[in-house]
């Protein structure tokens, strides 16, 4: 499911149309996120990215003008899992939505010496930490000023700066009473023009005068009506008066929610701001949501007053292949009454810069594991991508984390299954698991293969497949393009509930 809107204040009808378009081609995007492989995090950030890059709303490109005409958006994204990450009045970043995903992301990830990730960047900084990550922004702060300016915002900005200037009895040139308006923005503007279009008289004595950022919300309120005749009398020559219009219909933060197929949820939310709002001002946009909360599994009253036996199901996937097992093997291990299947990822290893060099994509948003969660489970089912026959150096950083438990014996007599991937077909289907169960052996725990019991479907020679006695596995082809087959994922479910029987006898 993807939700989403263009903003919550008033749009113009004129517009409409465009506002559909843009919906639908967000809509499309973050479907294409999900059908690719990515978490529902990665479909937020995709369906964002459009809206920004329109300029119908108010976020990204197009977004309003500050008092001193530039654009600072903000940014925040949240994954289900509680990842959150947030960019507020930051400059010169192409799509603020992206810079506040990888902030999330990276928040997963821990620091050394006990130093924590940061889970919101602001101003300029953050433009410079978007940089260092790749993404795209503006190479300097100079830069940075042109960076999602319109001529319809800049057309609005200074219909709206003459209102608050004349309010406030300002008259003469409105430039030389606002100097930062210059040197902020010449540059950017194509004419170098600074000072407001023309010169008005100033409002009569008498009439309350108030300071310019006093009126944010009286000339550039998120909610306000505009006078039809001073709309008509700002509209540019031409066709585009209807258009114009509705540009001063203010819209606010556009934002979307998705809850993906495999049950992940993520929220995001994009904005540029009120008009005419402070340089540095930080809007709720990036403020901190409170988690979304799945809803809990129902159950039958006498099965949720038994003991339920209590598998985790532990991957590591860099491609999304292992974790599209462990999809099906969860399904296979709640299958089974009086077996619950949690699923979590062990901790990625490698950097994120890493990372995006070898082309993978987002990681979903299951929970990481730690080694002290393992002494709250049955059982345990571990999916393990191949690396040079041998088990990935991120699942075996995770196991060797478990020497407390070893010394303290935590995980004697429970049993252990693992399902695998590799690139092509070869021997390391079965040693991948060989070097699980030295680890297994160790514990004390008991290895539960599932032999042959998936039936003929392991003799069929006729379809290329991954499997073995061990246990599941799949091919992912030499370049990850390979996805697992259905008769894979149905070997997958197969052993989720093979094992599940057979942690429920032990656990009786």
């Amino acid at each position: 499911m993807i939700a989403l809107h263009c903003g919550a204040g008033y749009h113009s009808q004129a517009l409409e149309a465009a506002y559909k378009r843009d919906l639908g081609a967000a809509c499309r995007a973050g479907a294409a996120a999900l059908a690719g492989g990515g978490d529902a995090l990665a479909a937020v950030t995709a369906a964002i990215k459009v809206l920004e890059d329109s300029e119908h709303g108010n976020a990204g490109h197009g977004s309003n003008l500050s008092y001193n005409g530039l654009v600072e958006c903000d940014a925040s994204v949240m994954a289900g899992d509680g990842a959150f990450g947030a960019i507020a009045a930051a400059p010169g970043i192409e799509n603020p939505v992206e810079a506040a995903a990888v902030l999330a992301r990276e928040g997963r990830l821990p620091l050394s010496h006990g130093r924590v990730r940061p889970m919101m960047l602001a101003g300029d900084r953050a433009r410079e930490w978007a940089l260092s990550r790749g993404l795209s922004a503006a190479a300097s702060a100079a830069e940075a000023a042109g960076w999602h300016r319109t001529d319809r915002a800049q057309r609005q900005w200074r219909k709206y700066r003459r209102m608050v200037d004349e309010g406030s009895g300002r008259s003469g040139n409105a430039a030389s009473e606002a100097p930062s308006l210059a040197a902020a923005t010449a540059a950017a503007k194509p004419d170098g023009e600074a000072a407001l279009p023309e010169q008005r008289q100033p409002q009569q004595d008498g009439k309350q005068q108030q300071h310019p950022h006093h009126l944010e919300q009286q000339a550039g309120g998120k909610r306000r009506r505009v006078d039809s005749a001073a709309e008509r009398e700002s509209s540019p020559p031409g066709g585009e008066a209807s258009e114009e219009a509705g540009a001063s219909c203010f819209y606010d933060t556009v934002g979307c929610v998705v809850l993906a197929p495999d049950g992940s949820v993520a929220a995001g939310v994009s904005s540029g701001g009120i008009l005419l709002k402070t340089e540095g001002r930080a809007a709720p946009a990036p403020a901190p949501k409170p988690a979304p909360t799945p809803a809990p599994k129902p159950a039958p009253v006498a099965q949720s007053q038994a003991k339920m036996t209590k598998i985790a199901v532990i991957y590591y996937s860099t491609y999304g292949h292992v974790r599209a097992l462990a999809q099906k093997v969860v399904e296979g291990v709640n299958s089974v009454e009086g077996c619950e299947a949690t699923l979590f990822q062990v901790l990625e290893t490698l950097p994120a810069d890493v990372l995006a060099k070898m082309g993978a994509p987002a990681k979903a948003d299951d929970p990481v594991i730690t080694a002290e969660q393992l002494k709250d489970f049955d059982g345990f089912l571990f999916g393990i991508p191949t690396r040079f026959g041998m088990m990935a150096s991120q699942v075996k950083a995770f196991l060797d984390s478990t020497g407390s438990l070893w010394q303290a014996g935590s995980l004697v007599g429970k049993p252990a299954g693992v399902f695998v991937s590799i690139g092509t077909q070869g021997g390391g289907m079965e040693t991948t698991a060989l070097t699980a169960v030295t680890q297994f052996a160790h514990h004390g725990m008991v290895f539960v293969p599932t032999g042959y019991s998936f039936g003929p479907a392991l003799y069929d020679t006729n379809e290329v497949r991954g499997g073995s006695a061990y246990g599941a596995g799949t091919l992912a082809g030499a370049t990850g393009s390979r996805q697992p087959s259905k008769l894979e994922l149905d070997y997958a479910q197969h052993q989720g509930k093979y094992f599940a029987g057979v942690a429920k006898k032990l656990a009786a």
